[in-house]
């Protein structure tokens, strides 16, 4: 009964997010054609009319709806440089970039054993594509490129105990968090503005990465992310199941489904 029950819950809120995504997307794509087929009817009426103010209202008509249209595309065309999955809460653009060079030093303003090793595995993930390590310590010159890591001393309600704020400016890259959960997603979603080819592990040949200069604020909406490994009907390596589990925590997963037993069947050597 209680797995049942279990199940139900489970499967009530894959809904509820497949739902959500379905919307977003249909909301996407459907505010630019909108516009679009509204262009197209005022610019059948103005050609059917023959009414001299109503010509001149239907221009006005035409303008502004182009004005909107452009305004739209140009914000979609700025925020197409963030690829960072899940989407942010509130993302918004500026002007410039933060190059990642051998020099720059991860600081741990907050002292915290979590946050420091949040910003090891940080360094661990990065360094076998860029070909160096970025030091850790615990302060720095602010005239020195780094990238600071700081939990809030007043506990941020918007952000909760898995949100961050992100910061990336030309002099320096801030992440800012109540917990040290956030610090890790914000740690990974930095990693996912590096350019596509710093995915792999192997080096990549290059003096200096940039990466666009951004101010993100983001939360979970579902407290509940999970994912499930079926490991009694299908069988995985050791490696497999620790890559699963370094995916999902690149991605904000934060509840792993390990379904070890199946009736007779039990999977742990």
């Amino acid at each position: 009964m209680v797995y049942v029950a279990i199940f139900l819950v489970k499967k009530n809120c894959h809904l509820c997010l497949k739902k959500e995504i379905i919307r977003h997307k249909l909301n996407c794509v459907l505010k630019p054609i909108r516009l679009k087929t509204g262009i197209r009817f005022l610019i059948i009426l103005l050609l059917l009319t023959n009414s001299i103010i109503m010509r001149s209202l239907l221009r006005v008509a035409f303008f502004c709806v182009l004005t909107v249209l452009l305004s739209l595309e140009s914000v979609v065309a700025q925020n197409s440089l963030i690829h960072i999955i899940p989407e942010p809460a509130v993302v918004k653009t500026t002007t410039g970039h933060f190059v990642l060079k051998p020099n720059v030093k991860i600081v741990n303003l907050s002292g915290n054993q979590e946050v420091q090793q949040s910003a090891d595995l940080f360094v661990n993930q990065l360094s076998p594509s860029i070909g160096f390590s970025l030091k850790i310590v615990k302060s720095a010159n602010r005239n020195e490129k780094s990238i600071y890591l700081a939990l809030n001393k007043t506990f941020d309600q918007k952000l909760g105990t898995e949100g961050y704020a992100l910061s990336v400016k030309q002099g320096e890259v801030s992440i800012r968090a109540n917990k040290p959960a956030g610090i890790f997603y914000g740690l990974q979603s930095f990693l996912q503005l590096l350019p596509p080819d710093l995915s792999c592990i192997t080096k990549v040949h290059a003096e200096q990465w940039p990466i666009p200069c951004v101010e993100i604020i983001d939360y979970p909406r579902f407290t509940y992310r999970g994912m499930m490994l079926d490991v009694s009907r299908h069988f995985f390596s050791k490696e497999f199941v620790k890559s699963y589990l370094d995916q999902m925590s690149h991605y904000k997963f934060n509840v792993f489904h390990w379904h070890l037993a199946d009736n007779d069947g039990w999977r742990i050597e």
